[in-house]
């Protein structure tokens, strides 16, 4: 795709299997047009230091494995805030149960 492109990109639970996470956010700002909204729906990590968080840090290689790469305890919260983007909104979505602590979701945009 060419520089500036694009008006927007959506991305769902994708970021937890990309190879470069960092890259593929570099990507999507390369190919967004000028206040272009890049929205977002992914899992991530638990809070550092909890059950959860060493639990997903155990199942992590498995996982990359049998779920097309997806590790469960990558910091994509991060990885958004730090891309570069000149504003983001996020927020954290408990869904409740063992899932809900395992795989705590983020939703939100971002604006180039």
């Amino acid at each position: 795709m060419e520089d500036a492109s694009v008006d927007g990109v959506v991305c769902s639970t994708s970021l937890c299997s990309v190879t470069d996470p960092a890259r593929a956010l570099a990507e999507i700002l390369r190919v967004m047009r000028p206040h272009g909204r890049f929205v977002f729906f992914e899992h991530v990590m638990a809070a550092p230091g909890s059950a959860a968080h060493r639990l997903q840090s155990l199942i992590s290689p498995l996982s990359r494995c049998l779920a097309h790469g997806c590790d469960p305890s990558r910091d994509t919260a991060t990885l958004i805030n730090q891309a570069g983007f000149s504003a983001v909104e996020m927020e954290t979505l408990r869904t409740g149960g063992l899932v809900g602590e395992l795989a705590p979701v983020i939703r939100g945009q971002a604006l180039r």
